[in-house]
């Protein structure tokens, strides 16, 4: 069976879009998302190369790869490729930079829980 590794970064992201869906599209909405994500790695898991390629600079991205979440295609799923599944590193909405989140999470060891706001919310 194929595993699905989450990365921190992911798990802080997957919150996130949680809370924000259940205040703003309600919590059937938040709780659709979440089983959506769940189905999105699973698929990803047990085909690896789904997704294309991310091509940004740097060897720490090689081998980097996006796919969208089913149903919520707004959101976005980077993950590497590994010999037993895949590794998930964020969970990014589109409407983020997407770039500048996943080069930073890559090369980032210590993560910020400084709280902010979600890049949806208006203000």
């Amino acid at each position: 069976m194929a595993q699905v590794h989450k990365h921190a970064a992911a798990k802080r992201d997957l919150v996130e879009h949680f809370v924000y869906l259940a205040e703003n599209a309600g919590l059937d909405t938040a709780e659709r998302f979440m089983l959506k994500v769940e189905e999105s790695f699973s698929d990803l898991g047990r085909h690896p190369s789904l997704g294309v390629q991310v091509e940004l600079p740097g060897p720490e991205i090689a081998g980097m790869r996006k796919w969208h979440v089913k149903g919520f295609e707004k959101f976005l799923i980077f993950y590497r490729p590994r010999p037993t599944g895949v590794s998930v590193v964020r969970v990014i909405h589109a409407t983020q930079d997407w770039r500048v989140a996943t080069v930073n999470a890559v090369l980032t060891v210590g993560f910020s829980l400084e709280s902010k706001p979600h890049p949806l919310r208006r203000g």
